[in-house]
């Protein structure tokens, strides 16, 4: 199970000490960006404190407790994820009900919560409280794509362990050698999904990868001539998939803009990731400070995408600050179109 987890070898390396040590936290926050590997971080960490033939901090994988767990059925295992889009104080509270009990099969029980930060201010003043006087034997982990959303309180009473993005080459190899993804197509994904091995697989079974690629890259070339009009009917369009789509779309342009400005700066072709779009690449000269003010508006879209706003406002406002950005006469020297 360990072996098979790809990267965040740090944080393995600590949780297997603690587990290994007896010195377990009564509570962890596991937080960074989406599809990273929190949750299957957690559910290791779950896993070498439920199995009784733990060695060297790792699960045996081969006891009963091992195979209950895997099959999703071990009594002393909770997982706690958002209904709808929110975690409710009713959830909490079956929770702490449960956990009056003894661990049934073993030393721990262990509860996973999901996407922590969708919990309604109810429901975490609620297992703040189970924080505050945690019950014996008892471990929680929280995942989180959005820390800094939950309460203080709360966020305090856990052991944090940050979950950055993975290098873009590690995850084009692993969809290699693992998923079996066509090499120029794992690139491309892996860099599209900045750093993310779940998200980068959702990319990569995605047919229409090209198609909306190609429709990204003449949008933002035709925004020059676009009256407002078009230019929202286009934002509604991009934004028609809801929120992955958009995620998607930013992903391409976040690449694309920073691809244009290494190549205002530098001229090589080995340091760029869209090297097979030279052609729109060399297309014209752009301004730096243009490109720069393009590709901070599409990471500040990302940033509001990540704090819920609507995907379609999103959409709509980074297409209006990108086509501020471009000269009207689409002149050379200050503006963010191919």
């Amino acid at each position: 199970m360990v072996e098979a987890i790809l990267g965040h070898e740090r944080n393995i390396a600590f949780l297997q000490r603690a587990v290994a040590g007896g010195r377990v936290a009564h509570a962890y926050l596991f937080y960074g960006p989406g599809g990273v590997g929190k949750a299957t971080v957690a559910r290791m960490l779950a896993a070498a404190l439920l199995c009784p033939q733990v060695a060297a901090g790792k699960p045996c994988g081969a006891c009963d407790d091992c195979r209950l767990f895997a099959r999703g059925q071990h009594p002393d295992w909770y997982q706690v994820d958002p209904t709808g889009a929110t975690i409710r104080i009713e959830q909490v509270r079956r929770l702490q009900q449960i956990l009056l009990r003894r661990p049934l099969r073993g030393r721990y029980r262990v509860c996973l919560m999901t996407n922590a930060e969708a919990m309604s201010t109810e429901a975490a003043n609620c297992l703040l409280k189970t924080l505050e006087e945690p019950p014996a034997a008892t471990v929680f982990i929280l995942t989180s794509d959005r820390w800094h959303d939950l309460p203080p309180t709360v966020v305090s009473r856990c052991q944090r362990l940050r979950f950055d993005p993975l290098p873009p080459e590690t995850v084009a190899s692993w969809l290699v050698q693992r998923h079996g993804v066509e090499e120029q197509r794992a690139r491309l994904v892996a860099y599209l999904a900045c750093g993310s091995p779940g998200r980068a697989l959702v990319l990569a079974g995605n047919p229409d990868l090209e198609e909306v690629r190609r429709r990204v890259m003449e949008t933002v070339a035709e925004l020059p001539a676009m009256g407002i009009g078009a230019l929202l009917r286009r934002a509604a369009d991009l934004a028609e998939g809801g929120r992955d789509a958009v995620d998607y779309v930013l992903g391409i342009l976040l690449w694309w803009y920073r691809d244009l400005v290494v190549w205002h700066l530098t001229r090589q072709e080995a340091y760029l990731r869209n090297r097979d779009c030279m052609a729109q690449l060399q297309d014209r000269e752009l301004g730096t400070a243009g490109l720069l003010a393009s590709l901070v508006a599409v990471m500040e879209a990302r940033r509001q995408l990540l704090a819920y706003a609507s995907p379609r406002l999103v959409m709509e406002v980074l297409l209006l600050r990108l086509a501020e950005v471009i000269p009207t006469d689409g002149a050379t020297g200050s503006g963010g179109a191919l």
